[in-house]
């Protein structure tokens, strides 16, 4: 009996040991960096720098790109604008704005470099503002890309891996400067309706007409109507850049597919403040046809019993 229970045991422990070998092993080849990285991956840091200048300054930064792929590679660096297009604020890097600019005052001390893997490079970068630079908001991306001279593996097909990555600049200019913005669009229904289940949304549009960023504040709460702890709470900020108009929308994914709730949507731009509270009613379309096929033959049934009432009232005076 003593020997069956050794035996016993020691499988046991062995088992323990196979068992923990295996999670361990799965979890380790999980993070195993070659089985899961690129070939070419960059990363830069910081993302964004916020500076301010002044007409005829001089400004030297940095930032630094770092090899998290799987390979060597060659990397260059350039300067390239930046802007904003439609209400969606799709990025731009080709088009030229009075906002961006900024592009055209940068140089970079080195703009090629050649990068191993697992190792950083620090880029410097000069900023030259003319003494004729309007004031006002400045944009900008300094470009790290691979160039394509990076070696293929002994695997690999030969096709050459491109990435890119970019770092933000933005630049307040001193001068004459300019905010003028105003919110154009507004809207939050009272009622909404759907077959594939309702999203309680309110929507927004700002318009930035001046020659500076306007940060706007939005706020998007939901309470049940009778009361009660919020249901949804949601709030952004988001940065509205000259000459452009910027739409906003705030969303309930997970609306309920019936129910009576107050809504209110808060949007704060420069000293403009629009905030409107309203009750919101939620509603499967199949319930709203329902309802209406109801009313429908409730007011046939009002109107035939009238003109019945009325037809023995006229018999009955004869």
């Amino acid at each position: 009996m003593r020997k069956h229970r050794i035996l016993f045991i020691s499988t046991l422990l062995l088992g323990a040991v196979v068992l923990s070998g295996a999670v361990f092993g799965s979890v380790y080849a999980e993070r195993d960096p070659t089985a899961v990285k690129p070939a070419v991956w960059l990363q830069v840091s910081p993302t964004s720098r916020a500076i301010t200048l002044n007409p005829g300054d001089e400004y030297d930064g940095e930032f630094t790109v770092s090899n998290i792929g799987s390979e060597d590679f060659v990397f260059k660096v350039y300067a390239s604008p930046f802007s904003v297009v439609g209400e969606d604020y799709e990025h731009d890097y080709l088009s030229e704005k009075n906002y961006n600019q900024i592009h055209r005052w940068i140089t970079v001390t080195e703009s090629e470099f050649s990068l191993p893997v697992g190792e950083s490079q620090i880029v410097k970068y000069h900023v030259s503002v003319p003494e004729n630079a309007p004031g006002g908001s400045q944009h900008a991306v300094l470009f790290a890309e691979s160039s394509g001279n990076n070696t293929p593996s002994s695997n690999s097909s030969g096709i050459k891996a491109v990435s890119r990555v970019g770092m933000r600049l933005k630049a307040n200019i001193s001068g004459e400067t300019q905010e003028d913005t105003e919110i154009i669009d507004y809207s939050v229904p009272a009622l909404y309706v759907s077959f594939n289940g309702s999203q309680v949304t309110a929507t927004s549009k700002i318009k930035n007409t001046g020659n500076v960023d306007a940060e706007a504040k939005y706020s998007f709460i939901i309470n049940p109507f009778f009361g009660g702890d919020s249901v949804f709470s949601d709030g952004k900020t988001s940065l509205i850049y000259p000459e452009s108009e910027y739409k906003h929308n705030a969303i309930w994914e997970n609306t309920p597919l019936l129910g009576l709730f107050n809504v209110t949507y808060s949007v704060t731009v420069g000293d403009i403040v629009r905030d409107d509270k309203r009750v919101v009613l939620v509603m499967p379309a199949w319930l709203l046809v329902i309802i209406l096929v109801l009313l429908t033959f409730l007011v046939i049934w009002i109107t035939l019993t009238v003109k019945k009432r009325r037809g023995l009232r006229s018999r009955m005076q004869f």
